[in-house]
């Protein structure tokens, strides 16, 4: 009688974006290396560190066959990120920021989620934690974490939600390889996940989603996150919120992306025009004119539907009941 047939288990690529964090590299790197699935590659992409990270780097691929080090000259995350993704070989990809950790059984649970739901992504929620805590090897999580599965158009409505900030990183979630053809995060911009992660997400056949935090964010007072946005960063992610709200009307889906983005807009006006020069208030102006126009006939509540309209009439009167009805709603 012959031996049944074993299933080959996949290579999952970990790519792994690094830029002087030589306190924190240590621990996100440990916590792959020691994960219940052991299949990896992991990709450190020293993205020209000066404080010893590149070193730590070598180091670990010295010590463990599946780490792979690439060594560049900065071009920053999205320039790292891409990278990776060049470079890697696996089935599936999985991105871990460098100061962050993930859970032991991190990979091992998104992979048999992705059988058990024959889907193509997989989403994990996360915790976040001071910048000075020590990893935990085992993050709190509901002992019968509750998993949902998306189609591709229910993963695009879930960005317009309270799931926003889960799906939005793209760290936290395991892929199949192909979802990322012709997929690259754009170089020079901030919020670079805010471009990309939805359009990934909406390849897959299925997505599924599951409660328990499995990655753990570090939040570090230099990290871009923890930091309050410049100028520049505001216009990036309105551009990202435009974007996607575009992206979501040619899925067929109407025009309800751009109520996140008229969201923004509304409260970011009053910074937009304190500091912005003649031509970045024109085309502030401009795409706020564009996205109430887009959701005039759209359920929208009937404050909201007036606070909007007013924008475009007294702007310096809508932006303060604009920050009232916040304060109420908050």
């Amino acid at each position: 009688m012959a031996a049944p047939e074993q299933r080959a288990e996949p290579l999952v690529s970990v790519v792994v974006p690094v830029f002087d964090v030589a306190p924190y590299l240590p621990a996100c790197v440990e916590s792959i290396l020691g994960q219940t699935y052991t299949r990896l590659e992991v990709l450190l992409v020293d993205d020209g560190s000066t404080d010893g990270s590149g070193d730590l780097c070598d180091s670990f691929a010295r010590h463990d066959s599946r780490v792979r080090v690439i060594h560049q000259e900065n071009q920053g995350i999205a320039g790292a990120r891409n990278a990776g993704v060049s470079n890697a070989t696996g089935s599936h990809l999985t991105f871990v920021d460098a100061d962050d950790w993930v859970a032991p059984a991190f990979v091992e649970t998104l992979l048999d989620l992705l059988r058990a739901h024959d889907a193509d992504a997989a989403v994990a929620h996360y915790v976040r934690v001071p910048h000075d805590s020590v990893p935990r090897t085992d993050p709190p999580g509901a002992t019968e974490p509750v998993v949902r599965t998306l189609s591709p158009d229910e993963v695009l409505l879930s960005f317009l939600g309270p799931a926003y900030p889960t799906m939005t990183v793209v760290w936290g979630k395991l892929f199949i390889r192909d979802l990322l053809d012709g997929i690259t995060f754009p170089a020079g911009v901030s919020h670079e996940d805010e471009f990309v992660t939805y359009r990934v997400l909406h390849r897959a056949n299925r997505t599924v989603v599951t409660a328990e935090p499995l990655y753990g964010y570090r939040q570090r007072p230099s990290s871009f996150m923890a930091q309050g946005y410049d100028h520049a960063s505001r216009f990036d992610r309105l551009e990202a919120l435009r974007e996607r709200a575009e992206y979501i009307r040619r899925a067929g889906l109407g025009n309800v992306g751009y109520r996140p983005l008229l969201d923004e807009q509304l409260a970011l006006r009053h910074h937009v025009l304190q500091g912005a020069g003649p031509s970045a208030r024109e085309r502030f102006d401009r795409d706020l004119r564009d996205s109430v126009r887009k959701l005039r006939g759209t359920p929208q509540p009937l404050r909201f539907r007036v606070l909007a309209e007013a924008s475009l009439l007294t702007p310096r009167l809508a932006d303060a009941a604009y920050r009232a009805f916040m304060r109420r709603r908050a």
